[in-house]
């Protein structure tokens, strides 16, 4: 077999993603984002880092946004409880926080987005309860696949 042959038995992009059953918080933003986790940098902008998607022409155009929000979305999730998480946090920043006025004040480490993570099927579960569908994990939408007994096309001998 030669370069080339081997070079072509490969997998796909989409495979590859299936292939990710525990995810980081970037690893799943990035991915509900329409993006490869690969895609995830890191920088800085004084004392504070930041991370963003590094895109290309392919990708979705909003995918930083997505990502953005997502990371937003899932650390807050895993904080309320919400997501299931194995959680790691920087131990270096600490949040101080309180519900209302009424309350104590509660002191918390920043969840570490690169280190927390999440199981696949824990994030499929969260996203279904959202009707958020992304591509990279469910490669058919449920909702409007011809597997679904709701379709117009549904078909019992092929469910």
């Amino acid at each position: 077999m030669n370069a080339n042959e081997l070079a072509n038995k490969g997998i796909s992009t989409e495979d590859m993603f299936k292939l990710l059953d525990i995810l980081s918080i970037e690893d799943a933003s990035a991915m509900i984002a329409g993006v490869s986790p690969d895609s995830v940098q890191r920088n800085w902008n004084g004392d504070e880092e930041y991370v963003y998607l590094n895109t290309n022409s392919d990708d979705p155009q909003n995918a930083n946004k997505v990502f953005s929000v997502c990371m937003s979305s899932l650390r807050n999730a895993i904080r309320l409880g919400w997501l299931k998480a194995d959680i790691v946090v920087d131990k270096g920043i600490i949040e101080v926080t309180k519900k209302n006025l009424q309350s104590d004040w509660l002191a918390e480490n920043e969840i570490d987005t690169k280190k927390t993570t999440i199981e696949r099927a824990d994030l499929k579960e969260w996203l279904e309860k959202r009707d958020v569908y992304p591509s990279t994990l469910f490669p058919i939408n449920p909702k409007t696949s011809y597997m679904n007994k709701e379709h117009p096309n549904y078909s019992p001998e092929l469910a």
